[in-house]
This record gives C-alpha cells, structure tokens and sequence, in this order.
C-alpha cells in the first residue's frame, strides 16, 4: 500500500472522527499536565523557602473581597488582598503573594478577618525572600492544599489517555466494535 492509498483511508469518513476525537483528548490531557506541574512547583518552592532570607517589610494594602460563585450565587468566597513592600540592598520591591498555592479564602467574613487582622495597614511583617530572584517573596512559608488540583490534574491524563486510545484504536479498526 503507498502512502496516498494510507492518508485516503485515514482521512475518509470515520476515520477523520476517530482522529479528530484523539486530538481533542489531547487537551484535557495538556491542562491535567499544567495542573500537575503548577502542584510539585509550588511544592518544591516551599521546600526552598525554608533556605530563604528575610528582610523586614511594610503591609500597604490590606483588605478583603467577596467573590461570589459563578455556579451558585448564594455561595460566596471571602478573599484576603495584602499587597506589602520590602527592600533588598538599594532596591524597594512590592509583593503580594501570601503563600505558595492556591489564594487563601474563607466561607465567613469573620474567618477573613480575622486572618487578615494579622497584617494591619502600616504594620511591620516579617518577608521570606529568594535570595536568587528577591522579587519572589512570600510572607507564611506554606503552601496552600492544592490536592483537589492535583487530582483534577491526574483524572484529566487518565481520561485523555483513554480517550486517546479509543480513538487510536478507531483509527485502526474503524467502527469494529459497533459491528
């Protein structure tokens, strides 16, 4: 068979489905792997964090905003916004990030504030820095449960797989188990 004769039959009719299908498992697949490597980076730099320097900073903004649940309206998220700066040598930088992981939110407004209320406005905050990179900065060296996208991450490469070699084997044998 030549290869013209190989690309027609690939290309013709169920085929091009088949194909078309494994191709679109490929991008949960993609996303399951981001998820993944977004996971073991931010573990990873917390683990570093732990060799940190630290300097002193100055909390500049402190507030809390409400996200309301795109699903369900009556759900909503309390979320602590800090924005701090801290000089490294010469050089002011300014920050935001909290912790390594996902951002911290709350179901109560009570829990946001009183998480907030450790980092008032004006107030003087300790800052773990890369000593290699002083822009990344964080003030608790932790990182925030991401469990539910890890796991997210590994059910999307698992069903992308499967979907993948379903539409493989379509290709290979189109329509063979219908018949």
């Amino acid at each position: 068979m030549d290869w013209r004769c190989l690309v027609d039959e690939i290309l013709s009719g169920p085929n091009v489905t088949s194909l078309c299908g494994g191709l679109c498992a490929l991008l949960p697949g993609a996303l399951g792997i981001l998820l993944i490597i977004i996971y073991f980076r931010n573990k990873q730099k917390t683990k570093e964090s732990r060799n940190w320097l630290i300097a002193t900073g100055k909390v500049i903004r402190s507030e809390i905003s409400m996200v309301m649940n795109d699903e369900d309206s009556s759900k909503v998220s309390f979320i602590p916004r800090l924005e701090y700066e801290y000089k490294v040598g010469d050089t002011l930088y300014k920050s935001k990030r909290i912790s390594f992981g996902s951002a911290h939110d709350f179901s109560s407004r009570q829990k946001a504030e009183e998480f907030i209320g450790q980092f008032p406005v004006d107030s003087q905050v300790t800052i773990y820095y890369d000593p290699n990179k002083p822009k990344d900065a964080v003030l608790i060296r932790e990182m925030r449960s991401m469990k539910a996208g890890l796991i997210v991450g590994i059910l999307l490469i698992v069903g992308s797989v499967l979907v993948f070699c379903i539409s493989l084997t379509g290709l290979i044998k189109p329509w063979s188990w219908f018949q």
